[in-house]
C-alpha cells in the first residue's frame, strides 16, 4: 500500500475494519473479554510482574506510562 501525503510517510500496512486482515470473530472476541476478562490496577511495577507470574497467562498484558524505562529495571520478584 501507498497511502500518505507530503508530510506523512507512506505505510506498509493499514489495520482497521473492512481490511483483508480483519477476521469474523468480533462476537466470540466480545463474548469472551465479557465472561473472563479482566483488569487489575497494582500500586507499582514489582506487583504488576509478580501478579503476571502468578496468572501464567499468555495473553497477560502489563501497561506502563514508560514501557522501555520499565523494562530495564531489575524486576524484584
Amino acid at each position: 500500500m501507498a497511502i500518505g501525503t507530503e508530510t506523512i510517510k507512506k505505510v506498509d500496512f493499514m489495520a482497521g475494519p473492512g481490511n483483508a486482515f480483519n477476521l469474523p470473530t468480533s462476537k466470540l472476541a466480545g463474548t469472551s473479554w465479557r465472561d473472563y476478562g479482566e483488569v487489575i490496577l497494582v500500586d507499582n511495577i514489582n506487583e504488576a510482574y509478580k501478579l503476571a507470574d502468578e496468572f501464567s497467562s499468555e495473553h497477560a498484558q502489563i501497561l506502563t506510562q514508560n514501557p522501555r524505562v520499565e523494562l530495564e529495571k531489575d524486576v524484584k520478584r
